[in-house]
């Protein structure tokens, strides 16, 4: 997805919020780095957030792959996302009045620790999260949190690298 497109639909979905989720918001397609990232927002409505803590960091992302997905993802939910339990309630703070993003470089979410995030959001809070799939189709759960409907927390990817 082009980050033309990626806007297009964030406008589609009523999207406020793109978080970047990347520890390092760097892509070789330059229109997913921070900078132009932010400048695209920006120019276009939309708030620009870059959490790193909520990312993985290269060197621990680079030893789990290829083949180990799921030993990483569980890495990333037992040990590195309760380690980041600031910037997740800075999160939760933001998801429970806003419609947000979710981005980071993989383009498969259940391949991704967006996912793993998006789905712990979910368990501490109730708010809804759907996946982004195809460019403009929403799917996924749908709920409530304390009997009121929330913005939805959507997983996107940023293309891949």
């Amino acid at each position: 997805m082009s980050l033309p497109n990626l806007i297009e639909v964030i406008g589609v979905n009523q999207i406020t919020h793109l978080i970047d989720i990347r520890a390092n918001p760097f892509s070789r397609r330059r229109e997913f780095c921070k900078a132009s990232l932010d400048k695209t927002c920006s120019a276009n409505g939309l708030e620009y957030l870059h959490f790193p803590e909520l990312g993985i960091p290269a060197r621990i992302r680079k030893s789990y792959l290829p083949g180990r997905r799921v030993e990483l993802l569980s890495l990333y939910r037992t040990v590195l996302l309760p380690n980041a339990e600031k910037a997740v309630l800075s999160l939760l703070a933001i998801a429970k009045t806003y419609n947000l993003l979710l981005l980071c470089y993989e383009m498969n979410p259940r391949d991704c620790h967006r996912w793993v995030l998006a789905q712990s959001i979910h368990a501490i809070s109730g708010i809804t999260v759907r996946e982004l799939r195809d460019g403009t189709e929403l799917a996924g759960i749908e709920s409530t949190c304390a009997g009121k409907d929330l913005p939805a927390s959507i997983a996107a990817p940023s293309g891949g690298c």
